[in-house]
Formats: C-alpha cells, structure tokens, sequence
C-alpha cells in the first residue's frame, strides 16, 4: 500500500517559491501583507516569503479544517503507535464524544485492532488526498502547498518546512488547536440549527458541551476572521449566521424576536446539525419527502416539450432537470427552516413546473412538507419547534 507519506511530495519552500510567477509572488506577497510587494523583485520576493511564510503558517494552524490539517501530518502510526492499545481506543472516543470525528468504526470499537485503526485513518487521509484540488485552494493562495500537474492529474506539494513547522506547533499548542477544530464544528451546527446565532450562544453551548476554556472574546475574533477565509459561515460584529441566507433575511431573524431565549440542543441534535438543516426526526420525514419528490413527479424540459423524471434526467445526463430538482429540494430545507407553509412549498414545485405522477404521490407530498414543518426547529424562532410557542 502506498506510505501515508508519499499521498502527497514535499519539496522546500524556496523550490516551491521558485516555480511561481512573479505576478503570483506577488499576490502571495499581498495575501501576507507584504508592503510594495509588486514593486518588489523576484529574488527578494521569494526571500521575504520564505522568512515569512512559516511564522505566518504556525499563526493560521488554528484556522484550518480538520481535512487541511491531516494533509501535514506525519502519519497516524506515528503519532499513535506508542500507545497502549486500550488508551488509544479511549482518546477516539474522546474526540468522538466532542465531535471531531464520526464513529468510525460503529460497534467494532471493542474489539478492532490498532492496526485496523490505522488503516482507517490513513483511508480517511486518502479520500482527501484523492479530493478535488479546489478544497485546498486556501493552502495554494497562501503559499502554504504548491499545485503540480502531472499525467492531466494536478495535486499538490507541501513544504518540507512547513510539515515541522506543524509537527512542532501541534506538540506545543495541540490542546488548543483541537478546541479551536471542536468549535469549528459548533460554528456550522449552530448556524444550521438557529441560522443567525450570537457569539454568545455560541460560547456557551461549545462551553458547555466540551467543556472548553476559551473565552467569548477569543470565540468571536476566531470566528470573525474564521469567515474571512472559509465559507462555512458569515459573520458581523455581533452574529455569524448561515452561507444561505441574503442579507435581507439576515435583518429578518435579527430582528425578529430579540427577547427569545435560543434552543439549547441536545449532543444528539448538535452532531445532526453538522451535516444537515433537520435534528435527527426531522430529517427522518425530509429523507421520505425527498423520495417522492426524485420518484414520483417530473419536470418539464421546454426544450423537447416533455416531462422528465429524475432517473431518466440521470440516464441522460440532463444537468439542466437535475439542477432543477436539486433546487427544488434546497428550497425545501430553506421553506421549512424558515417557516414557510404549504403555498411556498407548492410555489417551489409550480416555478420549476415540476407535477407529481398521480394525485396520491402529490397529497402524500403536501403532507410530507406540513409534517416537516412541525418537527422542523426555525431560524426564526431560534431553533425553537412551532409546538414550544
């Protein structure tokens, strides 16, 4: 099997520097707020960038996603295989229990050997190695790895530099870096669960939940610069809230109830929120809504003046009626997140001209949408249920 550490070659930062541009210097050079950088020349360039960019990485470690980190470790064996097998299985756990990572391995945990430990680990690493190259975007921008294209395959190069630099800061500050990865997760479950959520609720759940020291103070500058370089959130002086939502239905929430006290969810809830809009019976009645929809309606295609189901759009590979029933699914989780009744949710269905196959599939929908409107928690009413008004 192929090293953990081959997924990805290294090479020295000045080689890495050395192959750019002098205009991409130069916007490296901007991205890390180097004065006159376009006015500078190219061999000083990369000498300022090379001083630079390893202080500048160790500072934005905190800022990255779980699947930017694992790119720059040394390998899990490395880093575990020291420990006695029952203490490494209790440090899964932990991270489980917080968050950080899903329940890998369901009811193995028991009886699974370390080695199948690592062989999971490094798949994990894998599936990201072998990820689009546009999710490590923030990572070429700021001169931290390098893309090369090779056989029409492009990947990256990571600094060898930069790889202590990491082995370094996490043996230094790990604790803290893996409370700031922790309320990355409460960051996107938060803004799915309320949608407009305050730094302060969000202090105080991922406080209470994991138990963390950091101040609320540290929580909104975290945030504040946090949304500046990823889309999982956006943020003002006093909120974060969903990527979703326009401004104007920002305003809305904000102003909607400011005397409401939040919903404070349950640990179960809060792991549903990090992938999805629903708690875990909400998204129960959505998954069967979703169903009827892709199976039993059809799109009008104005073009060949017919109707197209969902499998034949797939069989044909017709993006434009896939895009519409993808749209129409993301208006529902917004419809009902938001409060919407059953005239928006058919309005959806009449703009994308989309008719169910029978007069049964069509009830059973409106049904489907009215019972997910009751079970679903609204951003309006900050994660509070319809049935706790």
């Amino acid at each position: 099997m192929k090293g953990e550490d081959e997924m990805y070659d290294t090479t020295t930062l000045k080689q890495g520097l050395r192959k750019l541009k002098k205009r991409d210097l130069a916007i490296l050079g901007e991205n890390h707020g180097l004065a006159s950088a376009y006015n500078m020349k190219k061999e000083d360039l990369i000498t300022a960038l090379n001083n630079l960019l390893p202080k500048s990485f160790a500072e934005d470690i905190i800022y990255f996603t779980s699947n930017e980190m694992m790119l720059y470790s040394d390998g899990f064996r490395q880093m575990f295989e020291g420990l006695d097998h029952n203490l490494l299985l209790q440090s899964l756990d932990k991270m489980k229990d917080d968050n950080l990572i899903p329940d890998l391995f369901g009811d193995k945990n028991d009886n699974i050997s370390v080695e199948e430990v690592f062989q999971t680990f490094d798949l994990m690493k894998k599936i990201v190695a072998d990820d689009d190259i546009n999710h490590l975007n923030y990572l070429i921008n700021m001169g931290y790895a390098f893309p090369v294209t090779k056989d029409y395959y492009t990947t990256v190069k990571l600094p060898s530099e930069l790889k202590e630099v990491f082995k370094i800061t996490m043996e230094e500050r790990g604790d803290e870096i893996f409370d700031y990865q922790s309320l990355q997760l409460y960051i996107i479950s938060l803004t799915n669960l309320y949608g407009v959520c305050s730094y302060h609720q969000l202090h105080k759940v991922h406080k209470k939940l994991t138990g963390s020291s950091l101040t609320l103070k540290k929580v909104r500058d975290y945030v504040l610069k946090f949304s500046e370089k990823d889309l999982l959130c956006k943020a003002t002086e006093n909120y974060l809230y969903n990527t979703v939502l326009k401004e104007e239905e920002y305003e809305m929430i904000v102003d909607s109830d400011l005397n409401r006290a939040y919903y404070f969810p349950t640990e179960a809830e809060l792991s549903a929120y990090g992938y999805g809009f629903f708690r875990p019976q909400a998204m129960k009645i959505f998954e069967e809504l979703k169903e009827t929809i892709l199976n039993h309606s059809k799109i009008e295609d104005f073009v060949e003046e017919e109707f197209v189901s969902y499998a034949d759009a797939l069989g044909s590979e017709d993006e434009d009626t896939l895009d519409s029933f993808d749209f129409i699914l993301d208006e529902i989780m917004f419809s009902a997140k938001m409060g919407y009744g059953l005239y928006d949710f058919i309005k959806v269905l009449d703009d994308e001209v989309c008719k169910f196959d029978s007069l049964k599939d069509m009830n059973h929908a409106y049904s489907l949408y009215l019972q997910l409107q009751e079970s679903a928690r609204k951003w309006p009413l900050k994660g509070a249920l319809l049935s706790e008004l």
